[in-house]
């Protein structure tokens, strides 16, 4: 008997369908043939054609994957197993509770490779869980029943309720996982049924056919490749692996804020470690300095671009996977956020032949997406566009992109951001980005770019638009030169966007100040909305976030107003009155528009 757990040495289902006198050799292998050409699995075109019949054909399913056949056919299922799963549960992964014996639970599933499902029931239910394989329509059969009769019946509590409604959809809104609550995630259970396939790697004598029957064999390169499919379903920024003394736990990070998702077994650490930088090129000896590298995978037909960044920490190594899906980030101006005024004003300023444009906001705030969208829409064909990055992000096609690097081993063979822009200027460029101005010589190099018929992008660190005023004083250029260079100084953050499946009105605003600790605001009467949480948006209310801008341009009067030293309140204030809109202001006009909440904007109104 099978006790659930998945033995790493899988089957072909083709050879059990054989060995089990189902098939011929020489049929099996024409219909696996044959399947191929019709990208097709197995199991679905014998049943179409009617070569087995369904009991027979998921014994074979359930045979591959090591798990006992449990037949469903006239079987009852008592009325206490019909509720202790919730309702979503059963209606979207088709799991169905068909045995209980003291602590174990028995779940029949028509497709063995539930792993996060199964793991999520063990969370929630506190049942140690077997899983096994029974008739498609048998279990469609049944939960049409439960569904049926779960309509007038009351729905149980649960264990574990935070988990299950990010998850499962039992209550309103999600609460943060703690990380006592993420059961650990037994690495030997994982099952290996992903489309994942290296597009590039770092080793050259690396095979995409070894790789794969490599990930066969081994049950950490499986789990490494599902948690990282998990996070771009979710379409998440970034993965965390985060080492703890008893445990490691991952989170993704999904529209800004941190989910934990599970936790590994400690002794599962290292070898999950060790497999990211086998993937990113990294020494899998060094576990004491910190090191970046990259990989690229194709999943499910989209090439999609990891960035990596290992930093030890007294328990070991933690690991930051930064996700950079094109399909998640459209790299367009037209869709960062912007107001119909706010672009047209935009796409003035960098239709400039000249000048400089700078950005800023803190880490995470969306500059260099918004750096990109405007390399594009500038890349007409006719100019030649050069880029001084740290690291490069996204590969553009027509952009020539430079990434910068230290040699820790001899410094002088090191690209700083100051040496890649005095040899890019030799190439005759006509556009140059420059990741970030971060010293007084690529600010320098930057302002006289800019003046000399280059238009240039650029970020720059600062809380708000007209504080980069003092930035750039703090790097010792001389600031009449500075306002003589820039076209545009812009501010930006990011808020979440309210889930269109699940937005409602809120009808008694003063409440929802109330619950924010805000000061009271007049709308106009504009109808506010929030998302009330649903399975869409994992039950959190918001799905993708939109950009906000300040942009500041700097007049005549402003200019004099600097040249005079003026304080960076009193020109702000100047700024708006003469048309200045702050951030909150421009959250405030998206709240108002129904596009994302008060909430949002708390957190905007907390920066001022």
């Amino acid at each position: 008997m099978n006790d659930g757990k998945i033995t790493f040495q899988p089957k072909k289902l083709e050879e059990i369908i054989v060995a089990m006198g189902l098939l011929k050799k020489e049929d099996a292998d024409a219909l696996t043939k044959e399947c191929q050409s019709l990208h097709k699995s197995l199991l679905e075109v014998m049943l179409e054609k009617g070569i087995v019949d369904e009991a027979n054909a998921y014994k074979a399913l359930a045979a591959q994957h090591n798990y006992d056949f449990f037949d469903l056919k006239n079987y009852d299922i008592v009325s206490e197993l019909k509720t202790l799963l919730p309702k979503n549960l059963v209606k979207m992964q088709n799991l169905i509770p068909v045995k209980r014996e003291g602590s174990l639970l028995t779940i029949a599933t028509f497709d063995p490779a539930s792993f996060f499902s199964v793991q999520s029931i063990r969370m929630i239910t506190g049942l140690n869980v077997k899983l096994v394989v029974s008739q498609k329509s048998e279990i469609l059969r049944i939960k049409t029943n439960i569904l049926e009769n779960r309509e007038t019946v009351k729905q149980p509590e649960q264990t574990g309720g935070s988990l299950a409604r990010r998850f499962f959809g039992i209550g309103s809104k999600p609460e943060p996982v703690k990380s006592s609550t993420v059961k650990a995630v037994n690495i030997s259970e994982v099952i290996d049924d992903i489309n994942v396939e290296f597009v590039s790697s770092p080793d050259e004598s690396a095979n995409f056919e070894d790789i794969s029957i490599e990930s066969k064999k081994q049950p950490i390169i499986t789990f490494t490749n599902k948690m990282i499919l998990e996070a771009v379903k979710k379409q998440a920024s970034d993965i965390h692996i985060e080492k703890n003394e008893n445990n490691c736990l991952v989170r993704f990070r999904i529209d800004g804020d941190l989910y934990d998702q599970y936790s590994i077994e400690k002794e599962a650490h290292d070898s999950v470690i060790s497999r990211i930088k086998v993937m990113s090129g990294l020494d899998i000896t060094e576990k004491s300095l910190p090191q970046d590298g990259s990989f690229k995978l194709r999943i499910e037909g989209s090439q999609v671009d990891f960035r990596v960044s290992i930093f030890p920490s007294v328990f070991g190594q933690n690991i930051v996977i930064r996700v950079l899906n094109r399909r998640v980030v459209p790299l367009d101006v037209a869709k960062l956020g912007f107001s119909k005024q706010e672009l047209d004003l935009y796409q003035n300023n960098i239709s400039r032949p000249y000048g400089m444009i700078l950005v800023t906001g803190p880490t995470g705030s969306g500059k260099t997406t918004t750096l990109y969208s405007s390399l594009l829409s500038v890349n007409d064909g006719k100019k030649k566009i050069i880029t001084v990055e740290d690291p490069v992000e996204f590969q553009i096609e027509g952009v020539h992109q430079t990434q910068v690097f230290i040699n820790k081993n001899d410094p002088s063979k090191s690209l700083t951001f100051a040496q890649g822009l005095r040899s890019i200027l030799r190439q005759d460029p006509d556009v140059i980005m420059i990741g970030e101005i971060r010293d007084a010589e690529s600010a320098e190099i930057a302002v006289n770019a800019s003046m000399t018929g280059h238009l240039v992008f650029s970020t720059v660190h600062a809380n708000h638009s007209v504080e980069v005023i003092s930035r750039i004083k703090s790097l010792g250029i001389d600031i009449n030169f500075f306002m003589d260079s820039v076209n545009m100084v812009i501010a930006q953050r990011l808020v979440r966007k309210i889930c269109p499946a699940c937005r409602i009105l809120v009808d008694d605003l003063q409440k929802e100040f109330e619950l924010y600790k805000m000061k009271p605001i007049d709308f106009g009467g504009a109808r506010i909305y929030k998302g009330a949480g649903c399975q869409a948006c994992g039950y959190t209310g918001y799905a993708g976030r939109s950009g906000i801008f300040e942009m500041f341009n700097l007049s005549d009067n402003i200019k004099e107003n600097i040249s005079q030293n003026q304080s960076i309140f009193k020109i702000k204030k100047l700024a708006i009155s003469e048309g200045l809109v702050t951030l909150r202001d421009c959250c405030i006009e998206k709240v108002k528009l129904g596009e994302t909440t008060i909430e949002e904007l708390k957190s905007i109104s907390m920066e001022d």
